[in-house]
């Protein structure tokens, strides 16, 4: 009796050791260690946090009902979430799983500081090995640090020296007269490029009051990789022409007919006219203000040529014009004549030298 009781005890504890092993388990890592695991049977959530209100940091274990399957990810301060993995549990099944996580942009930075490091130059140094001085709470070479302090004080660098705007103004003055330049239009040039623009504005400014075509052909080609504008002129007329384009650079093209130049320009509000070398013609103008990067063509079209036609003449007024004679040509059923002028030939019938007849019986034997 006493052996069927240790028996019965012995079969209890080896039905609870059986039911136990029903469960599978789940051993997780990371890499770093300590971050939070997180767990739901869909990869699109909800989420649940393991171990709830008290979280389970890694490495952990998990333990699942056997024949499951569900995903698992990782948080942790300052690094990267992970992607879902996908966890299956099989009865007395130990599965392992580990993750790597990624370190933030914020956490990277914090670190960096915490050595001793700066940012300079898109790149963490040390300071002192890089020969740094900081102004303004920014990192900089001495010689940044001193071209700083300058302009703080209101100074400008010109020619490697260090001056007020004012100054600076005075030398640039003394150094283009030195150079037998003068000021016009804003910039420097010589006395004979002032004379010749100044030339310029002055036809432009008498074609703009005469008569005159205001014509509306220029357009907007496009956008061009540079700062000044860029102008293509086109003569469409039969005659040689000038363009002249007063504005902030005046200047002049002249075109054979039919021909077509590009010239740059600078930005800012033009008067261009054309003026025909030969002839009367009314000239054309236009008004146009180019903007820096653009393309523009200005077409040059020409007055339409005017043709005068003849009035059809009489078969009277020809033969007078011509001095064609009058012919006596015999009638064949009177055998009289007839006044006719130079008629054609008649084309059909044996009269006209057409194709003689058929003989007779002139078909197969």
């Amino acid at each position: 009796m006493e052996n069927f009781k240790w028996f019965l005890v012995a079969m209890v504890v080896a039905l609870a050791l059986a039911l136990s092993g029903c469960n599978g388990k789940v051993h997780i890592e990371s890499d770093p260690p300590g971050a939070t695991v997180l767990y739901s049977d869909n990869i699109q959530g909800p989420w649940r946090v393991l171990g709830g209100s008290h979280p389970i940091l890694t490495p952990c274990s998990a333990q699942r009902a056997a024949r499951s399957a569900f995903f698992i990810r990782l948080e942790k301060e300052g690094y990267h979430p992970t992607h879902p993995k996908l966890v299956e549990t099989y009865v007395l099944n130990r599965e392992s799983i580990s993750f790597s996580l990624e370190k933030t942009p914020a956490l990277i930075e914090q670190e960096y500081k915490e050595q001793g490091l700066v940012r300079y130059n898109d790149k963490w140094v040390n300071p002192q090995e890089a020969g740094l001085v900081q102004y303004k709470d920014i990192w900089m070479t001495p010689e940044m640090k001193f071209a700083a302090e300058q302009k703080d004080k209101g100074l400008v660098l010109h020619n490697g020296e260090w001056m007020t705007a004012e100054g600076r103004q005075n030398a640039i003055v003394e150094e283009m007269t030195k150079k037998g330049l003068i000021p016009f239009k804003g910039r420097w040039g010589t006395q004979e490029d002032k004379e010749k623009e100044e030339k310029i504005d002055k036809i432009v400014d008498e074609v703009f009051a005469m008569e005159h075509n205001s014509s509306d052909t220029v357009r907007l080609l496009g956008v061009i990789p540079q700062a000044r504008p860029r102008v293509s002129l086109l003569n469409g007329s039969g005659q040689q022409v000038i363009f002249y384009l007063s504005g902030e650079e005046s200047s002049s093209m002249p075109l054979n007919p039919y021909e077509s130049r590009s010239v740059d320009v600078a930005a800012g509000p033009y008067r261009i006219a054309t003026v025909v070398v030969s002839g009367d013609r009314l000239s054309s103008c236009w008004t146009i203000d180019f903007k820096p990067g653009n393309r523009y063509s200005i077409l040059e079209q020409g007055e339409a040529v005017k043709v005068e036609r003849q009035p059809a003449m009489s078969p009277e007024d020809i033969k007078i014009k011509f001095n064609i004679p009058e012919l006596d040509v015999p009638d064949e059923e009177t055998s009289g004549t007839k006044k006719k002028g130079a008629a054609q030939p008649e084309r059909g019938g044996r009269r006209g030298g057409g194709m003689p007849p058929m003989p007779r019986g002139g078909g197969r034997r």
